[in-house]
C-alpha cells in the first residue's frame, strides 16, 4: 500500500497499523486522522517528509508517526 492510499484510508477510517519502529521493535497502533477524533487544535509538523505519516494515536491520545516503508500491516478497527 502506498502513502497515499493509507492516507486516504487513515481519513476514513480508524485503523490498526502494525510496523516496525526505528529500532527495530515491533509496535502496533490503533490510529487515525478523521477529523472527529482529531484535537481541536491542528498538528503542526516541522518536518514534511513523504516517508513518515503522522496520525492521531487513539490509545495514547497524542499525536505519533511511522515511516511508510516499515508498515507490516493494517486492519479496519470495529467500532
Amino acid at each position: 500500500m502506498n502513502r497515499d492510499e493509507l492516507v486516504a484510508k487513515l481519513q476514513s477510517d480508524l485503523l490498526k497499523v502494525t510496523f516496525k519502529k526505528v529500532n527495530g521493535a515491533i509496535r502496533v497502533m490503533e490510529c487515525t486522522l478523521v477529523s472527529d477524533f482529531l484535537p481541536m487544535v491542528g498538528h503542526t509538523s516541522t518536518t514534511q517528509s513523504e516517508e513518515v505519516i503522522p496520525v492521531w494515536d487513539l490509545e495514547a491520545d497524542a499525536w505519533r508517526s511511522f515511516r511508510v516503508d516499515n508498515v507490516i500491516s493494517v486492519e479496519y478497527l470495529d467500532v
